[in-house]
Order: C-alpha cells, then sequence, then structure tokens
C-alpha cells in the first residue's frame, strides 16, 4: 500500500513538474529547481535511485552562468541517492559540497554522523555548530531539534567537553523524554561534573525508562 501510494505521489509530482517545465521522464532542460529535487527525492524514496540522479544531475554540476548552482538540497538528494546504490565515497564528496554550500542544512547534519562513525569529532562538532545555532534561533521543527541537541551533545561528550553538552542533552530529554541515551549521557555528563543532585534525577529517570524496556521486551516475548 505504501509503494502503491507513493508511486501516486511520483505521478503527481511529474505532473507538476510538467507544468514547470521539467521532462519528468529524461533529457530535461533546467527547470525550477524545487520541483526537481523534490522528484528526485521521491525517487530515491521509491527504490529508483539512478533515476533520482538522472533528474538532478542538471542541479549538481557547476555553470558559470548560475551561481546558485550547485543546488545544496540537490547534492542532498543525490548523496542519498549514491549511498542507496553503495557509493559511499561519492555520497561523501555530495554531502561535502552540500555542506560547504549551506552549512546549516541536513546535509551538514549527515555528514556529521560520517564523520561520527569516523571518531572525526572535531569535525562532526564543528558541522554542528552552525546547525545548533540555527536550531537555538527556532527556525527548525522541534523533531529535528531533538535529533540535533541529541547528535550535538553526543559528539561534544566524545571531546571530552561535558559542559558544553549538558544544555544540549537536557534540551533533548525535554523534546525526548524516552530517550534513554539521551538520559544516560545526561547523567553520566553531570556525574562528572560533580553536579551530584542532578545527576541522581537524571540517572533515576534512566533507570525508570530501562525497566520500562526490559518490561516490554520480556512481555512482547510471550510464552
Amino acid at each position: 500500500a505504501l509503494r502503491r501510494a507513493l508511486g501516486l505521489w511520483l505521478v503527481l509530482v511529474a505532473a507538476y513538474a510538467a507544468t514547470l517545465g521539467i521532462d519528468a521522464t529524461g533529457g530535461a532542460p533546467l527547470a525550477p529547481a524545487e520541483a526537481r529535487v523534490l522528484l528526485g527525492g521521491l525517487y530515491v524514496d521509491d527504490g529508483r535511485a539512478a533515476r533520482a540522479l538522472e533528474v538532478l544531475a542538471p542541479l549538481t554540476g557547476s555553470n558559470p552562468a548560475r551561481p546558485d548552482l550547485p543546488h545544496p538540497a540537490a547534492l542532498f538528494v543525490a548523496a542519498r541517492a549514491e549511498m542507496s546504490l553503495g557509493n559511499a565515497a561519492r555520497a561523501e564528496e555530495l554531502l561535502v559540497e552540500s555542506a560547504e554550500r549551506a552549512p546549516r542544512s541536513r546535509a551538514a547534519v549527515l555528514l556529521a554522523a560520517v564523520r561520527t562513525s569516523q571518531e572525526r569529532h572535531a569535525e562532526a562538532a564543528e558541522l554542528l555548530a552552525p546547525v545548533w545555532a540555527a536550531v537555538a534561533e527556532g527556525r527548525e521543527d522541534p523533531g529535528f531539534t531533538a535529533e540535533i541537541a541529541l547528535h550535538y551533545g553526543r559528539t561534544l561528550v566524545a571531546l571530552g567537553r561535558r559542559a558544553e553538552a549538558v544544555p544540549l542533552l537536557a534540551r533533548a530529554t525535554e523534546l525526548t523524554p524516552g530517550s534513554i541515551e539521551a538520559w544516560r549521557l545526561l547523567g553520566e555528563s553531570l556525574v562528572d561534573l560533580g553536579r551530584v543532585d542532578e545527576a541522581r534525577a537524571a540517572l533515576g529517570r534512566l533507570r525508570e525508562l530501562e525497566e520500562a524496556a526490559h518490561a516490554a521486551a520480556v512481555a512482547g516475548s510471550g510464552p
């Protein structure tokens, strides 16, 4: 059912793109970027990554006559497509370029995750700092705010910067009170900082969540 719904979306977006001059079947002249990026993203979600790259191609290369190119959002979607095709190195190149052109974007967050997996925490923190600055100004949705707070807080902990991490982790627990990782990192950081009463409260909440998760797992396993 989900695939049928996604297929319908592709048809509708292709029709919309056609009204803007985009030939969604290929060989298209350059057309409005937003529609092309949306269509490319839907192709990725539909498992048609190669087709997505074809749609996005006019937006992912340099053009002396178009200073807005490469388009950061198109680079991000193209990176997702390359990842789904198993081309990790190419995906990382696209993410780097997208993050450079739009340092407060989700591409920067995804690239930071790559850097974290490579244990390049200082680079991850550098990428996340401007994103968090934008989030703190209230320009992002709450779900994204929670994601960045936890990710950035985790990165700062890895760098030993626990005093800076605590406000971020506290924010993550406010937005996602059921996050075991957020409560664990917050509690451990407070312990290291000698903030005993706050640490006790955070670790108490962590214990409650872990017990609830264990009970749910046992109940779900059945007889």
